[in-house]
């Protein structure tokens, strides 16, 4: 009676060989997963510098729009410091974790020219090219770097006074 007991009891167990099964379906599983890992990190940080370069730019360029049009070339050769969250800091302080990126602002001083129209540069549009990139506490050729070096990006924009325009006209 006790053989009979005993012999029902451990034949409802795992044998040696579906654990080892098992555990190679987990194994790979897992090493999937890790494979994927690195790929999701980058992406992340490729995300947050995305949207802290929107800030900082959408940040200049809401200050250009507010400006005086004679004021703007005040803004040419200008940089400015932003925090990893694309807020505007005016004393830079090396923290451990904080990243902190460098603005330059460049505005084209003449006018531009405009497809489609004549060969003559219109004189009520501007352009604000802005180059953003992570700040290493040092003079950097910005331009330079945007063109060569993807950590590194180049924002341009068209401003025009349409008010002046149409005043001049009439």
């Amino acid at each position: 009676m006790k053989l009979t007991q005993l012999k029902t009891r451990y034949s409802s167990a795992f044998t040696l060989i579906e654990v080892t099964i098992a555990l190679g379906i987990c194994a790979t599983v897992m090493m999937a997963l890790l494979g994927l890992l690195p790929m999701s990190l980058d992406q992340m940080r490729d995300s947050r510098n995305m949207t802290a370069v929107a800030r900082i730019s959408e940040d200049i360029i809401n200050d250009v729009q507010l400006m005086a049009w004679e004021d703007m070339e005040l803004l040419n050769g200008e940089t400015r410091d932003y925090d990893d969250q694309g807020t505007r800091i005016r004393a830079v302080t090396v923290e451990r974790n904080q990243r902190i990126y460098t603005a330059e602002v460049e505005v084209e001083l003449e006018g531009i020219f405009i497809p489609g129209e004549s060969e003559t540069r219109n004189d009520y549009a501007k352009r604000i090219t802005i180059y953003i990139g992570p700040s290493r506490g040092e003079s950097v050729n910005m331009k330079m770097l945007a063109e060569t070096n993807p950590r590194y990006t180049k924002v341009s924009t068209i401003i025009a006074r349409m008010d002046e325009q149409e005043t001049d006209k009439s």
